[in-house]
C-alpha cells in the first residue's frame, strides 16, 4: 500500500489525525505487500473471500518480554489494525509458548509448577500489550 502525504494533505488541516486516516483508508481498501518470492507487491485477498486469517508467533514465557519481543508483537497489532481499516475482517491468531526447556527450567528453580509459573508470566505479558494499546488477539494457542 502507498501513502502518499499529499494523499492525506487532501483530507483536511489535520493530515495525520484518526478521522483523515479512516478517511483515507476507506478510498484505498486494496492492501498490498511485497512478496519476496517473487520480488513483486500482490495484493492481500482472504482465502475464502471474507476473513483474512493469520497466524503470528508469540513469547515464550519464562520471564518478562523485552523491548526486541515488543516491537513484533506491535507490528503485528499495525497490520492488523491496518487491514481493519481498510475494511477487511481478520481472525489473528498468537501462540505462547508455555512448554520449554527454559520454562521447564525456571519452574523448577522457582518452585512452582509450570502451570502456575507460565500463568504468571503470560498474565504480565497481556498486561504489557495492553499497556502498549495493542488489540487482543482473537485467539492465544498454548503450545
Amino acid at each position: 500500500m502507498t501513502i502518499s502525504y499529499q494523499s492525506f494533505l487532501n483530507l483536511g488541516s489535520e493530515p495525520f489525525s484518526r478521522q483523515a486516516t479512516t478517511r483515507f483508508f476507506k478510498l484505498q481498501t486494496n492492501v498490498k505487500l511485497y512478496d519476496t518470492l517473487t520480488r513483486n507487491n500482490r495484493e492481500l485477498s482472504p482465502i475464502d473471500g471474507e476473513t483474512f486469517r493469520f497466524y503470528c508467533c508469540g513469547p515464550t514465557v519464562y520471564g518478562p518480554a523485552h523491548i526486541g519481543n515488543f516491537r513484533t508483537f506491535v507490528m503485528q497489532d499495525v497490520f492488523r489494525r491496518v487491514l481493519e481499516t481498510a475494511n477487511m475482517k481478520t481472525l489473528h491468531v498468537r501462540n505462547i509458548t508455555d512448554v520449554d526447556d527454559k520454562t521447564i527450567r525456571d519452574a523448577q528453580t522457582s518452585g512452582k509448577s509450570l502451570k502456575e509459573f507460565t500463568a504468571g508470566w503470560t498474565e504480565k505479558f497481556h498486561a504489557d500489550c495492553t499497556a502498549l494499546g495493542c488489540l487482543p488477539c482473537w485467539q492465544d494457542i498454548f503450545l
